[in-house]
């Protein structure tokens, strides 16, 4: 075989080493019958998105909700999860310094009152914060006195009216004022509302017994080890949240929405849900439950992994599930003795993502990560697609070499 299909083939077997790997790549588990208020994605960037309240978006299929809930009631959410192998992977699969996760709790309104990205009338203009129109609602960007200085085409005029320099930037008349287009003001309740990320990230798996403080005295060892730990997990606790142990693979995570943050009523568009941006092939973020609940810590809603909802003694019950050991295939419970330790805890960075839908923002401009620590892959690939390119780089190199010295002897 000639060295260059050599190269070809082996070239071939990398791109495709690297393809599956990363075609293995999911977030959450999807159920079926899922409710048409609630969106499961998966991904590099998965969601369990779902909608409280939406006037109504056809383009990004969400459609209009009204729950007769109180938005300016919700004061914390907590959802329940449940980590799951992929079919034809099991537990034993699970390695703590490559299989992460982590996220955050979504926290969204826009449109209505609270409006769209840029600041706008009723009527759909541009505005600055004294109300002066800037760009109306066909597009033409007007003066301090109203007169159109450049229509939606391009042409530019002067305060009379005349065009002065055509779409195409040939100059009329020469000597003319030069307009400058305005720029669309920022809307800051948008800002604000519109996924909101200052309170709600987390990363890593907790052990039993994990505190940011260190191990409880009883869980020290004969050797004095563990009470010193802060995390044998992988839990960063410098994140805003953490998820809370129930057994090993079974978590709830709470979010309290701090006063400032909390919705004012009158938006187009509600939605809370759990966001997944961890670097893993084998495992599935499966969200079991989710409630919204008020200062007091009662449930205004509650609902199911299909974004159903249902009452406290379902919620019990699921979580009673939820709380069971995951058993091996000799009925043996896995999990809830010590892990190995994580040397690789880190915070994931996140930043924000906008979208000028006044109904609701696209689920795909959701905000994104774009760090991750490093135990999972900072180059944003699933760690098992950077093993597979690696290798097969390293075979294309063995081959060359063998075929060289062929040609040598």
């Amino acid at each position: 075989m000639k060295l260059k299909k050599i190269m070809a083939a082996a070239t071939a077997s990398v791109l495709a080493l690297g393809t599956m790997a990363v075609s293995a790549s999911a977030n959450f588990y999807v159920p079926e019958g899922l409710d048409s208020s609630l969106s499961v994605s998966g991904g590099s960037n998965g969601m369990w998105l779902i909608q409280l309240y939406n006037t109504g978006n056809p383009a990004e299929n969400k459609p209009a909700t009204d729950r007769g809930l109180d938005v300016t009631k919700v004061a914390s959410m907590t959802a329940y999860i449940d980590i799951v192998p992929v079919d034809g992977t099991d537990y034993t699969d699970y390695d703590p310094s490559l299989d992460g996760f982590g996220g955050s709790m979504i926290w969204s309104a826009n449109g209505g009152e609270i409006g769209s990205q840029y600041l706008q009338d009723e009527e759909g203009n541009f505005i600055n914060e004294e109300g002066r129109i800037l760009i109306d609602k066909d597009g033409n960007s007007l003066d301090e006195a109203g007169n159109v200085r450049i229509d939606k085409a391009g042409n530019v005029y002067d305060e009379n009216g005349t065009m002065v320099k055509d779409k195409d930037g040939n100059v009329l008349v020469e000597g003319a004022e030069e307009f400058q287009k305005p720029a669309k003001v920022k809307n800051p309740l948008y800002d604000k509302y519109n996924w909101a990320q200052d309170f709600n990230s987390w990363w890593g798996l907790p052990e039993k017994d994990d505190t940011y403080e260190g191990r409880p005295a009883d869980q020290v060892d004969e050797n004095g080890d563990g009470g010193e730990a802060t995390n044998i997990g992988t839990c960063s606790w410098t994140e805003k949240i953490h998820l809370n142990y129930i057994r090993r693979f079974g978590y709830s995570l709470t979010v309290n929405i701090p006063d400032d943050y909390r919705w004012p009523a009158g938006g187009g568009c509600y939605q809370v849900g759990l966001q997944e941006w961890g670097n893993n092939e084998y495992f599935l973020v499966h969200v079991v439950a989710y409630t919204i609940d008020d200062a007091d810590g009662n449930h205004l809603l509650i609902f199911d992994e299909c974004g159903k909802e249902i009452d406290d003694a379902k919620l019990k019950e699921i979580v009673d599930e939820l709380s069971k050991p995951i058993v091996d295939e000799e009925g043996n419970p896995i999990g809830d003795g010590d892990a190995p330790a994580n040397t690789n805890s880190g915070d994931a960075e996140n930043t924000s993502a906008g979208d000028e839908s006044t109904a609701a923002p696209s689920d795909s401009s959701a905000p994104v990560t774009t760090a991750a620590p490093a135990s999972s892959g900072s180059s944003g690939l699933p760690v098992g697609a950077i093993v597979g390119i690696i290798a097969g780089v390293i075979v294309v190199i063995v081959v060359v070499v063998i075929v060289v010295m062929k040609k040598k002897k």
